[in-house]
């Protein structure tokens, strides 16, 4: 390119080669050549014929890099900085000579990372929180992954499995923050060249060999009503045949309704297999426990669905006020709402000489009477297997309740139309927990919480995605997908030999979404739609909240998208 400077600008065939080098090369000879013929242009104010043949051709260029430009704008730039990995040794081809001859670029940083954070000196790790302090967070990294970042490539005498290293690199620059729009010339032709570098090692997937996870309310929904980003999305996954499922700490309801209502909202033809709500894993327990207590949610709508679950024996705290108001004698219920949800003591069998056992809790959704469910849950805890108005003999040493108990979720507050949270189940778990040790002289509870971000509810979403996988691959596929059966697995039993190579999971909310994507394995999305904001991030210093592996992205469309331009093949 340097001999073309000497080329004389006006000729325009010379031109359009050097224009067409630049947008592919980022030579800065080339934006001079460019320079001097514009300014040759307005001094002299001639337009040759010759230029008119070939404008066509140029603008045809420029619209191609225009919409190159943005979408790499849109979807693969984040706050101030890529970071990727690397296989081969040496120097990434063309990363530092791009650097340095890019002013937009401020550093090129090397770092590697290993996961056994005891075998190095604390001189030896590059801090990603206190190394981005002033550049925000490293996108495509997590400060909880529980990996260790070097300034250098450590010693192989120093490791034992050298080879699990990854070696990695980041690029900074100082004018990169905006809110994804073209803001530049400059800027847009340096980070469309490093994205092509970035993912040029990214392994390719067949459809059935990735799925997408998504939350609800934040990122599909909110509230009643649609992200419309979201609709667009999932018509793109069930055209391309790529398996995914809906995994909400809501509940309350059958599957069946809630698919109806958010396929009618989103139009979308939705299965009910494809959501796992708080409470969906209660279908695993139907073989273990008969006659259970179902505690939460309003009127008896969680009997009704605990009873479709498969239960034979369903009572709900509204049965045991009926059966003897005086066990909670504050309770809200009216007459009326008690003879309208409620069964009578002659079909439950909760007292008297034909009082049977309740062999286990199951709070399904956030209570609406905590007076009353508070009191009957702790009486059982406490209880003579099980069978209310009995008191056991307790022993001491143990924090082992009478019968086993579940909560659906562990979500502390909820947010609705008030300016401040509400309580939700967490908060009704908390003061189970304080009580019984309180009553009991123990220092915990043994309970069973799923629901995000525990593990035990990402193996059954995997379960799920995993039959939803299956089903669309067959070629009899029933079209509305209702009458399909789900296999349920074992709780808390992960599937084996998945035949799904990567699992995204799209959140709003880093303290469940996020951090129960990242300890489980699956890769993190966080998009902006919902309860998480920039600002919670930079007023983060301790790193309470989890980062995404993937990055953050304005919607679901946005994410999903930058996922399939990279990985599928």
């Amino acid at each position: 390119m340097g001999l073309l400077s000497y080329f004389d600008p006006n000729n325009h065939l010379v031109f359009l080669l050097s224009f067409s080098y630049l947008l592919n090369h980022k030579d800065v000879a080339a934006i001079a050549l460019v320079v001097k013929f514009c300014y040759n242009l307005v001094i002299y104010s001639s337009i040759s014929i010759s230029f008119m043949v070939f404008l066509p051709v140029l603008l045809l260029i420029v619209a191609d890099w225009l919409i190159y430009s943005f979408r790499v704008v849109k979807y693969d730039i984040f706050k101030c900085r890529w970071v990727g990995n690397y296989s081969s040794s040496g120097d990434i081809p063309g990363v530092t000579n791009l650097v340095k001859n890019s002013p937009s670029l401020t550093s090129f940083l090397m770092f590697y990372t290993y996961k056994n954070k005891s075998d190095f000196d604390s001189s030896d790790c590059l801090d990603p929180i206190d190394d981005s302090s002033n550049n925000d967070e490293i996108i495509g990294d997590t400060s909880n992954s529980g990996k260790v970042y070097l300034k250098s490539e450590p010693d192989s005498n120093k490791i034992k499995e050298y080879d699990n290293t990854k070696k990695n690199f980041a690029i900074t620059g100082s004018n990169m923050l905006f809110s994804r729009k073209v803001v530049g010339f400059n800027l847009v032709k340096n980070f469309s060249f490093c994205t092509r570098k970035l993912y040029s090692t990214t392994e390719k997937l067949r459809p059935d060999e990735l799925a997408f996870v998504f939350d609800i309310d934040g990122v599909i929904m909110r509230g009643s009503k649609p992200i419309i980003a979201a609709t667009k999305t999932l018509n793109t996954l069930k055209s391309l045949k790529i398996p995914f499922i809906l995994l909400t700490n809501g509940g309350g309801k059958l599957e069946k309704s809630r698919t109806k209502f958010l396929s009618e909202k989103l139009r979308v033809d939705l299965s009910p297999l494809q959501i796992v709500q708080s409470h969906t894993p209660f279908k695993c327990l139907i073989n273990k426990f008969s006659r259970v207590l179902v505690v939460g949610g309003p009127e008896d709508k969680s009997r009704y669905v605990a009873v479709n679950y498969g239960f034979k024996d369903v009572i709900i705290p509204a049965d045991v006020i009926r059966a003897n108001n005086a066990v909670w004698p504050y309770a809200q219920y009216t007459d009326s709402q008690l003879l309208k949800w409620s069964f009578d003591n002659e079909r439950t069998n909760l007292f008297g000489p034909k009082a049977k056992p309740i062999e286990c809790i199951l709070v399904f959704n956030d209570s609406r009477d905590m007076g009353s469910d508070i009191q009957i849950i702790l009486e059982l805890l406490n209880s003579q297997d099980g069978f209310l108005g009995t008191k056991r003999n307790f022993d001491k040493n143990s924090s082992k309740p009478s019968i086993p108990i579940y909560f659906s979720n562990n979500d502390f507050v909820w947010a609705n139309d008030y300016q401040l949270p509400r309580f939700g189940q967490g908060a009704l778990k908390i003061m189970i927990d304080s009580l019984y040790k309180h009553s009991n002289g123990v220092d915990f509870l043994e309970s069973t919480v799923i629901g995000k971000p525990e593990k035990v509810t990402y193996d059954y979403a995997h379960h799920a995605l995993i039959d939803w996988r299956k089903n669309i691959l067959q070629e009899d596929q029933n079209h509305h997908n209702n009458d399909l059966e789900q296999v349920v697995p074992e709780l808390g039993k992960p599937p084996v030999n998945s035949p799904l190579k990567k699992v995204f999971m799209v959140g709003d909310n880093p303290e469940s979404d996020i951090i129960g994507t990242n300890n489980y394995g699956w890769e993190s999305i966080l998009v902006r739609t919902g309860v998480f904001k920039d600002q919670d991030f930079i007023d983060d210093k301790a790193g309470k909240y989890a980062r995404p592996t993937i990055g953050i992205f304005d919607d679901v469309d946005c994410g999903v998208n930058h996922i399939l331009n990279h990985y599928l093949s």
